[in-house]
């Protein structure tokens, strides 16, 4: 009799697991779908970042997410390059530890939300440019990284010369040492558009929060960038 105890025991704790990795899943997938779906239908993105973190409220642990949460969230969402998928990451790691302190706490927010926005264009940058390496037979890292900037938002290509290759960005003008390695480049391209990155103003204590937290980030712009990127290494 015990060993039926025992296994059906093992069967709940099975079922329980595959539980929670399909609630980690879906929460993602649902909070891009939805948002896809609202934008397509004419909604601002502000808004459908908004609708779609608020749809969350009725499942633990997002049952204690105040209104004001919700708005820094959104806001901080927007200051990033990735925001959905950035959201999505965030909303998807508390549900899974099943703690929302990182919503609760602005400045360990505004860390999470720069960490995963990074990681994510570490990420597109690196697949671009593997995508570039494999249909061209020769090209290094560093060729791919910089050809993935072709058709990148914002990026105009101007010229190269013995030592650098310059860029326009957003009017500004980008020169990338070619003593960078690959993963050099895309630290360039990324810090490049953190810094370009306007914050959306409000006219309350929560902007200055943002700005001096992104500020302060930046200073450290390649230990934070070495952090992810260790982090993301180990992962893989």
């Amino acid at each position: 009799m015990i060993y039926i105890f025992i296994g059906i025991a093992v069967i709940l704790l099975i079922i329980f697991v595959m539980y929670l990795r399909i609630a980690k899943y879906n929460i993602s997938t649902t909070f891009r779908a939805f948002i896809t779906h609202r934008t397509k239908g004419g909604i601002s993105q502000k808004q459908s970042l908004r609708e779609a973190t608020d749809n969350f409220r009725y499942r633990k642990p997002f049952d204690k997410i105040t209104e004001d949460d919700i708005v820094f969230f959104v806001v901080v969402l927007q200051d990033l390059q990735n925001p959905v998928d950035a959201g999505a990451n965030i909303l998807q790691h508390c549900e899974w530890q099943q703690d929302i302190s990182f919503l609760k706490d602005k400045y360990t927010l505004l860390r999470l939300a720069y960490s995963e926005d990074i990681k994510i264009s570490i990420i597109k940058i690196l697949e671009k440019a593997k995508n570039i390496m494999n249909k061209s037979s020769g090209f290094e890292v560093i060729e791919g990284v910089l050809l993935s900037l072709k058709g990148r938002d914002g990026w105009i290509f101007i010229k190269e010369d013995q030592k650098e290759y310059v860029f326009e960005y957003k009017d500004d003008e980008v020169r990338i040492s070619k003593q960078n390695t690959g993963m050099g480049i895309a630290k360039a391209i990324i810090f490049t558009e953190m810094k370009n990155k306007k914050i959306e103003p409000q006219s309350n204590a929560d902007y200055l929060i943002r700005k001096i937290g992104k500020a302060k980030l930046l200073e450290d712009f390649d230990g934070f960038f070495e952090e992810i990127f260790q982090r993301l290494s180990r992962k893989e």
